[in-house]
This record gives C-alpha cells, structure tokens and sequence, in this order.
C-alpha cells in the first residue's frame, strides 16, 4: 500500500502540472498574455477578449458537453462518491473528460478552480491503479484518497492540507492503516508538483511574534466569517441554477451566457478571471485602497456563482482562498488605518 500510495501521489503531482500548463498557455493564447504571467494578475485587458472569449468558450464548452451527454448519459462519480458509493471505483475516461472540461473552463476566463479536476483525475488513476492490482475495497477506497490527497497537495503546496482533505471528504474516517499511505501519497504529490512547475500564491509570514489571546479572538472571527460566505457561496450557485431554469435558458446555451456576464464583471476588474492565482498575491492587494479590495471581493463572489451556476467545470477553492485572503487584508488595512 505504501508503494501504491507514493506512485499514486506522483501521478497526482504529474496530473497537477500538466493541467496547470494547459490552462497556462490557454490563457496565453486566447488573451494574448505573456508566457509565464497570470490572467487574474492582470491590470488590464483588451475589453473585445474578455467579452468574446469566456462567452464563445462557453459556447464551444456548451455544445461539447451536449454531445459528450449522448456518449455518455451517466454523470461522472466524483472521488467522494466513489468511496461512499462505488467502493473506490472511477472511470478513467469520464474523470479525463471532467479533466479536459475543467481545463477549458478556466482557461476561457470563468472564474472557476482548477482543484476538482485535479482530484478527479488524480483519484480516478489511483482507482484504476489499485484495481490493476486487485485491491480489496478497503484498500481501493485508501488509494483513491491518496489520490486525492496528492492532488490537493500539489494544488495548493500544502501536504497536510491535502491529507486532511483525504481523510475528511473522501475517505470520510481516521484510522492507523491510512495514516502512513495518505501521508505519503500527499507529500509525494507536493514535491512532484513543486519540481515539476513551482507554485507561488503569495501567501507570505512575517517575522514570528507572541500570539495572544486577542489574536486568537480575531482569527477564530476570521473563520467564522469565511465560514458563512463560503455557505453563502454555494447556496448562490444553487440559485443561480435555479434562475436560469425559470427563465428557460437552453443548458447548451448557458455557459455562453453565463461567461458573457463573467467577461462583462471583468471589464471592472480582470482579477475575477479564472482561479485567482495572480489576483492572491498580498503584498499588491495591500497597495490597493479599500474600496477596490472591496469591488474586487464583491465581484469574484458574482463571478464564481455563476460560473459554476451556469455550467462551466472547477472548484470554488482557490476562489475562496482569494476571497478570505481579501478579508484579511481589510482588516490588515482597518487596523493600519486605526
């Protein structure tokens, strides 16, 4: 199993990569950005390209949803419905079209995370990996947490993040037996990732100082706060479902309109753009004045909902890393500014 695991979280580290690289030179391509540079980290764009290419993307992703539907009629299991459900079990083919869908989607500009995708793949090889040696399904539902817990790690450069995403969601349980392969599966995942292409989120700490209780307080509202908006977040895309239901917008058609509504958000801020790797960077948030922070909030929260609302493949995880990075900068500047 521990073999099994490592191989896994470097498939995963792999998967990480080369899916970041795709959705890399998409925007290249399609924005005309320089090799190397984020969409999101843009102070400006041409307005024809943000208006055209998330909406004719969605449209192109509209139409090949449509006809990957006939093909196959059953919605993908996702990794925690493998395990709860399926016994680990994936297919393949379906997680490399979530895959290929996912990469699109933010590669077009919709303000979407690249972090299920990631996962799909990354637990789908795992679970053919484990069926190739037979596996008990004990043992098949552990692999495909490791999977899972090396995408999460490669994504986000945070191995225990990533393990306590396997153990929480996907596994869904604690035990000695799959402490040691999912540990190792999401270090391994990391380091793959960081060799293979290395993340910067602009996540920085400062020199260490005394914690107290004020802070703890202040940390413990933090959370509670993103906490909601996260809640908040997910109802909204439920919502926006929902509405475009009622007003009876065709589903080949409603990526298209809703990556026109995304473009037309940009156009006051090309930080809502896709999943926000650019647009986290602290040190340039904080040489913004409050209003912008606020507007920029305000917007990637519209923009992900109906991303996600209308069709278009990706996580809303590094789209709220950016918003509860946001929050904290706020109150950095509220207290700077006290």
């Amino acid at each position: 199993m521990i073999v099994l695991a490592v191989l896994a979280g470097a498939i995963a580290g792999v998967v990480v990569a080369l899916m970041s690289a795709g959705v890399d030179q998409l925007h290249t391509l399609l924005f005309g950005i320089s090799p190397g540079e984020r969409l999101s980290a843009q102070s400006s764009i041409d307005p024809l390209l943000l208006l055209s290419v998330p909406s004719l993307g969605g449209l192109a992703l509209g139409i090949a949803t449509m006809l990957i539907a006939r093909r196959r009629p059953v919605r993908e299991v996702d990794p925690i419905e493998a395990n709860a459900l399926h016994g680990g079990r994936m297919s393949l083919v379906g997680s490399l079209i979530v895959a290929a869908q996912t990469v699109w989607s933010s590669g077009v500009g919709a303000s979407v995370g690249l972090e299920a995708g990631y996962t799909q793949l990354a637990s789908a090889f795992a679970s053919r990996l484990g069926r190739a040696f037979r596996l008990r399904r004990g043992d098949l539902r552990i692999l495909v947490g490791c999977g899972a817990a090396g995408g999460i790690a490669g994504a986000f450069a945070a191995p225990l993040a990533g393990a306590f995403y396997a153990f929480e969601l996907v596994i869904g349980s604690y035990s000695v037996s799959s402490l040691a392969p999912v540990g190792m599966a999401a270090l391994m995942g990391y380091l793959v990732a960081h060799v293979s292409a290395p993340l910067q989120l602009g996540i920085l700490t400062g020199t260490g100082s005394p914690i107290g209780n004020y802070d703890l307080v202040v940390s413990g509202a933090v959370g509670l706060l993103a906490a909601g908006l996260g809640i908040t977040l997910m109802r909204g895309v439920g919502l926006w479902e929902t509405l475009l239901l009622r007003l009876r917008v065709q589903p080949v058609l409603r990526p298209a309109f809703g990556g026109l509504i995304v473009g037309l958000l940009a156009l006051g801020s090309p930080q809502v753009m896709s999943s926000g790797h650019g647009a986290l960077l602290l040190v340039s948030m904080l040489d913004h004045p409050l209003q912008q922070i606020a507007l920029i909030f305000v917007l990637k929260a519209i923009a992900s909902i109906i991303s996600l609302g209308s069709g278009f493949r990706g996580g809303l995880f590094f789209a709220s890393l950016l918003r509860a990075r946001q929050e904290i900068v706020e109150s950095a500047c509220g207290f700077r500014m006290g």
